[in-house]
């Protein structure tokens, strides 16, 4: 009796933590399979105030975001004429209970990103991280393929 009442206990916590959800959507327990592919950027908020087109388009409209399988990220910028201005590389890793995606850029000097994770959806990745006291963005990317 004792044996079965511990198992679902057991498996009633499982379920509760498999269960969790992002913030404003989307399984935390699907985060790791959802990340995968390129990620286009589709709205970026700066100190609660959406860029404009022309100051989006300069920076974000045609930049992206790889995810690979074994936590490689790949991050492209592209100017308004989508002639190709930076990439970087980095090392991804959820933490936290998969509300932090972290990133670890490979160049010199060692950087890292926290993006808090709002919603992972398999369409659908919103962060938000601040840059340094004054600065704080909020981007909503779409999956533009897996």
């Amino acid at each position: 009796m004792l044996r079965k009442y511990l198992l679902c206990v057991v498996s009633a916590l499982f379920l509760l933590v498999s269960c969790d959800k992002f913030e404003d959507g989307g399984m935390k327990s699907a985060s790791r399979r959802n990340i995968v592919g390129t990620w286009g950027y589709e709205r970026v908020v700066r100190n609660d105030a959406e860029l404009t087109d022309s100051v989006f388009a300069e920076r974000y409209a045609h930049s992206y975001v790889i995810f690979e399988r074994g936590s490689i990220a790949r991050l492209s910028w592209y100017d308004a004429a989508q002639i190709l201005q930076e990439e970087q590389t980095a090392t991804y890793v959820f933490t936290y209970n998969k509300k932090k995606l972290c990133l670890v850029f490979d160049s010199y000097p060692l950087q890292e990103w926290q993006w808090h994770v709002k919603r992972l959806t398999e369409d659908q990745l919103w962060v938000e991280y601040a840059e340094n006291d004054t600065l704080n963005y909020r981007i909503e990317f779409i999956k533009l393929k897996k």
